[in-house]
């Protein structure tokens, strides 16, 4: 009994002089403990001050960023008359829109019946392209303005089937042929904006399935069967030798991309894609690269030369020859009497471009933040952590 009672007074000694040893002479902590709880408070009070902050300009950012993807032609205009860039904006802001699928025909019915013969498909009698156009869109929700243009195509080629492709069906019914490839199909992806999938796309229509592609500010005042040639396999527009005083200097692109006929698989089509392939660095590698050099005009220039040198001459007997379209007649036929279309120019993707990287901008600053938010939430984690563990 004597020895118990002499271990309990022992062990209560010991926690005694435990507790000594953490109090000065006074009673009171060491100075080095009564630092570290009051730097841990401090840093507590501080990060909840910065986490506070940091927090509301996060959200503030991602509050702009999706109001900047509500942002009008008009709004855009205004933001960049301020580093004096002009915007044109032709198509109005309030426009009112109509579905166009009642007087267009949908592309998996045409997909259908061009896939069940497509040697048996209507085409022209003098060059063998078929009487088929194609048009681009995201929906089939189209401005008033388009629709006019639309409706003349219509009135002056009424036997040619008219498909309009959204954004869906082009994923639906052409990215998933069996010409496209996987290396097809990333490419198309990887584009960030909308124009360079637009452009990329409408190279593979032309390749699957020939016919004509037309953007959607083209007017027509007649039949293009009228110009063309017996042995013509593929046909654009030309960009020189125009009597437009904007279009005089030449210092545009030789080749326009707004319009194209041809003849499904002409190898003018391979040699365009390998150079789109072969750019596809410039859209890692830039954040604000030129889409005319990427997918525009100037890429099909380059196809273009290099397709001029290197063809083959029983090539052109099976498919056809590389035709350039009068300028004037295609881009501003409405005020001559040989005019078959006008080009309205409205560049639709090119606010929504400058529109599209003022996100990308916004958008990288929010991930930024949020990194940098990540990393001190750990390192402050880490912190008291490792101060907790001197304070005990």
């Amino acid at each position: 009994m004597a020895s118990k009672d002499a271990m309990n007074r022992k062990q209560r000694g010991g926690e005694l002089e435990s507790g000594f040893r953490d109090l000065d002479n006074d009673g009171s902590e060491p100075d080095e403990v009564t630092y570290s709880r009051n730097s841990i408070f401090f840093a507590r009070m501080y990060w909840k001050k910065i986490s506070t902050i940091s927090f509301l300009c996060i959200f503030g950012i991602m509050l702009l960023h999706y109001r900047i993807g509500l942002m009008s032609c008009e709004e855009i205009q205004r933001l960049f008359k301020i580093f004096n860039n002009d915007v044109e904006c032709r198509v109005a802001k309030y426009q009112e829109k109509q579905d166009v699928s009642s007087f267009v025909i949908s592309p998996s019915i045409f997909v259908n019946q061009y896939d069940a013969a497509p040697k048996e498909f209507p085409r022209t009698e003098n060059s063998q392209i078929p009487k088929v156009i194609h048009q681009i869109y995201k929906d089939t929700l189209v401005s008033n303005t388009y629709v006019d243009y639309m409706r003349t195509i219509t009135k002056h080629m009424p036997d040619w089937q008219h498909v309009f492709w959204t954004d869906d069906d082009l994923e639906k019914y052409l990215l998933t042929r069996n010409g496209i490839t996987e290396e097809d199909r990333i490419l198309y992806h990887t584009y960030p904006h909308a124009i360079n999938r637009a452009d990329f796309a409408r190279y593979l229509l032309m390749e699957q399935f020939g016919g004509i592609y037309i953007d959607l500010d083209v007017e027509f005042f007649k039949s293009i069967e009228l110009s063309l040639h017996s042995d013509g396999g593929v046909y654009t527009v030309s960009g020189t030798n125009c009597s437009n005083d904007s279009r005089k200097s030449n210092t545009g692109p030789e080749l326009e991309t707004h319009m194209w006929l041809s003849v499904p698989n002409h190898p003018f089509w391979d040699i365009l894609k390998s150079y789109l392939h072969q750019r596809s660095h410039i859209v890692k590698e830039n954040f604000d690269f030129d889409v005319l050099k990427v997918t525009g005009p100037r890429i099909v220039v380059s196809a273009y030369e290099d397709y001029k040198q290197n063809k083959k001459e029983s090539d052109e007997v099976k498919y056809g020859k590389f035709y350039e379209l009068p300028c004037d007649q295609f881009n501003e036929g409405k005020d001559l009497t040989d005019g078959v279309t006008t080009h309205h120019f409205a560049h639709e993707w090119l606010w929504v471009l400058k529109r599209t990287n003022i996100q990308r901008v916004t958008g990288s600053i929010i991930m930024v933040l949020c990194s940098l938010y990540a990393i001190l939430f750990i390192l402050q984690v880490f912190y008291f952590i490792r101060a907790g563990r001197k304070t005990n």
